[in-house]
């Protein structure tokens, strides 16, 4: 067991790639290290447990390769799931990488702000050649078609015309809606979180754990910096908190002047039904203001809030729309707070930074 770096309570989530052994077989071997994790094949639904899926990126067929996804992790604790995890996997005979691997990880983004996540983007753009020097050659610059170079995707992402997470969330260009980028952002809104898919294929939790470190320090510093130079929803806007909950789960509030309404539209998963649905609905502004003690933002009644969503949109009450966990959002800084950009590393823990340095040199 290693020391850690420094790790936040940001939310995260990984996947690890690998090549020369049956699925099942790892999955086995996981198991029998007391975490429970299952093969299930192709998808991409979120599990309370560790799973392995197949993966038509990687260089073998299903039967001697695979992915394995965590859940979510949060904390130290998580960290110390995914150490066990990976000392797993060194153990296991037949077991590598190649370049056709890689390490994502996600991370939550749900307490940011749309020009938060846009700074975010925008500050991994200016950084990353440097951010390369760090990986090896087959996962710098355009090198690997599974994680390919934001540059020319910055100009779309940062656009001012950019208003709400939904538009954001299909801001990139390519493949999959520009999924296959070193970050990926097309998972905002459904699962509030953006990608980071440019650290290559490793089982060593080593590597693993001062990446992770240092993406929390980057999006934490990232949100902190951020000014009104990138555009974002202000806090003036009306039910600023309203929307904000709605578009941290994949639906938007938009006023339609012609009749004097405001539109909820969107779509969520039906667990019973099994498939995403559509929906949307108009209310009046007074049917709005009921969510409110004063017409103050900040008084915002979470319980009425919750009765209302579920009765109004949904005539439903087992139907599930929010994750509540997060209604006590605290976004981050929303301007510079005395945080002085001094470069990829700004704001990163120390033993983060001496471990780059050295990979540096190793790779260079």
């Amino acid at each position: 067991m290693i020391n850690l770096p420094a790790i936040t309570n940001r939310q995260f989530g990984v996947e690890i790639e690998f090549i020369g052994a049956n699925p099942r077989d790892v999955a086995e071997a996981i198991n029998d290290a007391g975490i429970d994790t299952f093969y299930e094949g192709y998808h991409h639904r979120t599990r309370s447990y560790w799973k392995i899926v197949t993966d038509g990126s990687l260089s073998y067929n299903s039967a001697g390769a695979g992915e394995i996804v965590s859940p979510i992790l949060k904390g130290e604790q998580g960290a110390r799931q995914l150490e066990k995890v990976l000392n797993v996997l060194e153990g296991i005979e037949g077991i590598r990488v190649d370049r056709s691997c890689g390490v994502h990880i996600h991370l939550d983004v749900s307490d940011l702000t749309v020009g938060q996540v846009q700074n975010v983007y925008a500050r991994y753009s200016d950084f990353e050649g440097q951010i390369d020097m760090i990986m090896p050659l087959s996962r710098r610059a355009n090198n690997n078609r599974w994680c390919r170079s934001i540059g020319y995707q910055k100009g779309n992402v940062t656009s001012k015309r950019i208003t709400t997470k939904r538009t954001l969330a299909y801001a990139q260009e390519g493949d999959c809606a520009g999924k296959y980028h070193k970050v990926n952002i097309n998972k905002l809104t459904e699962y509030g979180t953006i990608e980071f898919r440019q650290h290559s294929g490793t089982h060593s939790f080593v590597k693993v754990i001062n990446w992770l470190s240092f993406l929390q320090a980057f999006v934490d510093t990232g949100a902190a910096l951020t000014t009104s130079v990138i555009s974002r929803p202000k806090k003036s806007r009306a039910y600023h908190t309203l929307r904000t909950l709605l578009e941290n789960n994949n639906f938007d509030l938009t006023y339609n002047s012609g009749d004097r309404l405001w539109k909820i539209a969107g779509t969520y998963f039906d667990t019973n039904l099994d498939t995403e649905v559509l929906l949307s609905k108009f209310f009046t502004g007074d049917e709005l203001e009921t969510l409110y003690a004063t017409t103050k933002e900040t008084s915002l009644i979470k319980s009425d809030a919750e009765r209302f969503l579920r009765r109004e949109l949904f005539r439903n009450s087992s139907a599930h729309l929010f994750d509540f966990t997060k209604w006590d959002f605290v976004p981050a800084a929303e301007a510079n707070q005395g945080i002085t950009d001094n470069g990829w590393l700004t704001g990163v823990d120390e033993p983060v930074q001496r471990y780059f340095a050295e990979r540096e040199l190793e790779l260079n």
